[in-house]
């Protein structure tokens, strides 16, 4: 099902938790993302919730990421 959904998309967002992002990442489905050459974004839920130190760090090590709230509506625009 995930290499149809995979063939099928245009561009793919992957939702982590900006709580625990590293914890939250599925490294088989972005290896399969990537050998497909398509686009993929990395959505980080829950940034309201982290220390804005912490959200730096992880424009460093995940790439192509945005960040929101949807309690806030932060990051929506």
């Amino acid at each position: 099902m995930v290499n149809n959904v995979i063939s099928d998309a245009d561009i793919l967002l992957i939702v982590l938790d900006s709580r625990m992002a590293q914890e939250t990442r599925n490294f088989e489905i972005e290896k399969k993302v990537a050998a497909s050459g398509k686009p993929l974004v990395y959505v980080l839920n829950k940034c309201d919730l982290v220390d804005k130190y912490i959200l730096e760090q992880y424009k460093r090590v995940i790439p192509n990421s945005v960040f929101i709230s949807a309690k806030f509506h932060l990051g929506t625009d």
